[in-house]
């Protein structure tokens, strides 16, 4: 594609997806039909937004992948088993034995997030419950090399029986505003099978 022809589409694109209303006449976040995903013969489900399809590049280590190109809206999972990652933490020694494996594991994510982009803002980390399953959150701003716009990911952690999970979901920060109750409703429907 001609240096030109990406340009027009870029602007195109945006200009299309900047019309895609986040907030209903009211002023409140609109209301997104979800749709239910099971993964891995019903490991573990989650629901994510009708408008966004499967993907399959986003991570290639995500056990669900899904993005709406147009609304800039992209989701993944990564489900890895929880002795696994406590004993290879603890041949690191990196594993603190005086946390709660949610909090180690959520402490790895962030670093990992974080150690390859320019963080300009984060967010406290909230604890919470998803469906019984101990949960962690939080959301980075951050720039990215390459990329014109600033990101913003929502990264919520959640420890199950036997494995660990990482939600990610992340959009460019001028629409988290109109997905970051979307983002929040995918994780509260997260449950193990």
């Amino acid at each position: 594609m001609k240096p030109y022809s990406l340009s027009l589409f870029l602007f195109i694109t945006t200009c299309l997806s900047s019309c895609i209303p986040g907030k209903d006449k009211d002023g409140k976040p609109e209301t997104v039909a979800l749709k239910p995903v099971s993964i891995n013969g019903g490991q573990y489900s989650m629901d994510v937004p009708e408008y966004m399809s499967k993907a399959s590049s986003l991570n290639d280590g995500a056990s669900l992948q899904y993005q709406n190109l147009f609304k800039e809206a992209y989701v993944i999972v990564i489900d890895e088993d929880k002795q696994t990652y406590i004993d290879s933490y603890k041949e690191l020694s990196v594993y603190d034995t005086t946390r709660s494996v949610i909090s180690n594991y959520t402490d790895t994510q962030i670093q990992s997030t974080t150690s390859s982009v320019d963080v300009i803002n984060k967010s406290e980390i909230e604890s919470f419950k998803v469906n019984g399953l101990k949960a962690k959150s939080i959301e980075i701003d951050a720039n990215l090399e390459g990329i014109g716009s600033a990101i913003t990911y929502f990264i919520t952690c959640v420890e199950g029986r036997n494995s660990l999970y990482l939600v990610m979901a992340w959009t460019l920060q001028d629409r988290k505003e109109k997905h970051r109750e979307t983002f929040r409703q995918m994780v509260r429907t997260f449950r193990e099978g």
